[in-house]
């Protein structure tokens, strides 16, 4: 979001695509309609909604919260992803000249910083969710 400005078409999932028309922040106690900045306080997006427009692949594109969410009633989710863990396609077939740490991907996991539904404070260890244009996780705390 930080990267949005004045007149940037986005694309917000299951609306489509929207011209920002105005950016403003906000006090982490004042979230009802944006999402947070991760340092306490959040930008709010106003746009208006181009309906005929097709472009959506090729814009920013972005989850919302509806207005009247409020920043406590949401999960703090970390969203670990693990890559593929070589950087060959085996190691039988690596360049033998390749010393063996430089086969492994180093960088193979990342974590991101996610929101997600009150109601994901319940789901128990081992549940596997499916988030929407993210992919499948499995709880594990």
């Amino acid at each position: 979001v930080e990267s949005v400005t004045d007149s940037d078409k986005v694309t917000l999932s299951h609306w489509g695509s929207f011209r920002i028309v105005q950016i403003s922040d906000r006090a982490a106690s004042d979230v009802d309609e944006a999402a947070t900045d991760g340092r306490g306080g959040a930008r709010v997006l106003r746009g208006d909604w181009l309906p005929d427009d097709t472009a959506s692949r090729t814009t920013k594109a972005f989850s919302w919260l509806p207005a009247g969410t409020h920043i406590d009633s949401l999960t703090p989710l970390q969203l670990q992803y693990d890559g593929p863990l070589l950087n060959c396609l085996s190691i039988d077939n690596a360049d033998s000249e390749t010393p063996v740490e430089e086969m492994f991907n180093k960088r193979s996991r990342s974590v991101i910083a996610a929101w997600g539904e009150a109601g994901m404070r319940g789901l128990q260890v081992g549940a596997v969710v499916e988030l929407e244009r993210k992919g499948l996780f499995r709880v594990d705390g």
